[in-house]
C-alpha cells in the first residue's frame, strides 16, 4: 500500500519532505522509483542527544537541518503545505498532535489522513482535528484529492 501511495504522489509532480527512517524511507524510495521530483530528507543534525547517523539521507535529492529530534513537528508544520498521514507510530502521533496546535504565525498545513492506513478509517477524535484541517482518503480517492490540492 505504500508503493500505491508513493506512486500516485510521484505522478502528482509533488515533491517531499520525509524523516529517511522507517516506513517513511519505504516511501521514499517508491518515490524515487515512480520518477518522483524531489525528495527531501529532514535531518535533525543539532541534536546531540539522540543523534541521527542511521538515518539514510542518502536515499533523497537533498536534506534540511530540522534541528533536533523535538524540533522536527515545528519544522514540518512550518515547511509543509500539505502533510499525508499514512503511519500511526509514536512519531507520527506527536506530529498530527502538534500540527493541531493553532500557530499565529502560519496556517496549519492540510492534513490528508489515508483510511487504509487506520483501523476505524479515522483518527481518534481525542486528537481534535476539525473536518477544515483534515480529509479521510482512501488510497483510491488520493489522486483525485491531491489534484484538488496541489
Amino acid at each position: 500500500m505504500v508503493g500505491e501511495v508513493a506512486k500516485i504522489v510521484a505522478e502528482s509532480g509533488s515533491w517531499i519532505l520525509a524523516v529517511p527512517e522507517g516506513a517513511q524511507k519505504v516511501f521514499i524510495r517508491k518515490y524515487k522509483e515512480f520518477g518522483g521530483k524531489k525528495a527531501m530528507a529532514l535531518i535533525p543534525e543539532s541534536d546531540k542527544k539522540w543523534g541521527f547517523e542511521w538515518l539514510e539521507e542518502n536515499i533523497c535529492d537533498e536534506k534540511m537541518n530540522c534541528g533536533t529530534w523535538i524540533d522536527l513537528p515545528y519544522f514540518i508544520m512550518s515547511n509543509c503545505d500539505l502533510v499525508i498521514q499514512m503511519a500511526f507510530g509514536a512519531g507520527t502521533i506527536s506530529e498530527l498532535v502538534f500540527l493541531n496546535y493553532p500557530w499565529k504565525d502560519r496556517p496549519k498545513p492540510k492534513v490528508l489522513s489515508i483510511k487504509d492506513f487506520l483501523r476505524n478509517g479515522k483518527l481518534p477524535e481525542e486528537f481534535g482535528f476539525s473536518k477544515k484541517d483534515i480529509d479521510y482518503v482512501s488510497i483510491n480517492e488520493l489522486k483525485k484529492k491531491l489534484k484538488e490540492l496541489c
